[in-house]
């Protein structure tokens, strides 16, 4: 086989392969290319050295009475903070609050989806039930079971 004609594996790869997280199959092909392969080899002996260093890592644990105290003067801070933020500029204060709430929702998307639908079932289900609709159309009973279950 060529040098032009092997096919490295990438560094994702190759970390995936470390950590056991690909197919059986494709590890004994990266098995049998790093054999072959000084430069794929290198970077799993690198990254082997990396995962060793980080395994080696030893966080000391910190006492209960210290958390609480951190903990405590942390939320005081933080409730410090907001107070004034709401005194100087209420409107300030709502917008932090919602730009909060949105960067939560980019970064968790399922989680901040399935609450606006539960949101938008319950709005639903509470229109149907306050203008009567199950009345005028006999369907919107069915719906409303349905809302009821997910709810």
């Amino acid at each position: 086989m060529n040098r032009t004609d092997i096919r490295h594996y990438t560094e994702e790869e190759l970390l995936l392969h470390l950590l056991r997280e690909e197919t059986p199959e494709i590890g004994v092909d990266i098995d049998d290319h790093a054999a072959r392969c000084a430069e794929c080899a290198g970077i799993l002996a690198e990254y082997r050295a990396v995962v060793a260093r980080t395994a080696a890592w030893r966080v000391p644990d910190l006492p209960e009475a210290e958390w609480q105290l951190s903990k405590t003067s942390l939320l005081a801070v933080v409730r410090q903070e907001s107070m004034q933020r709401v005194r100087s500029a209420p409107w300030r204060a709502v917008a932090e609050t919602l730009r909060s709430l949105w960067d939560y929702a980019l970064e968790h998307p399922l989680p901040s989806l399935a609450y606006v639908a539960v949101a938008l079932a319950f709005a639903l289900e509470r229109t149907i039930h306050y203008l009567q609709l199950e009345q005028i159309l006999p369907q919107t009973g069915e719906v409303i079971q349905i809302l009821s279950q997910v709810l």
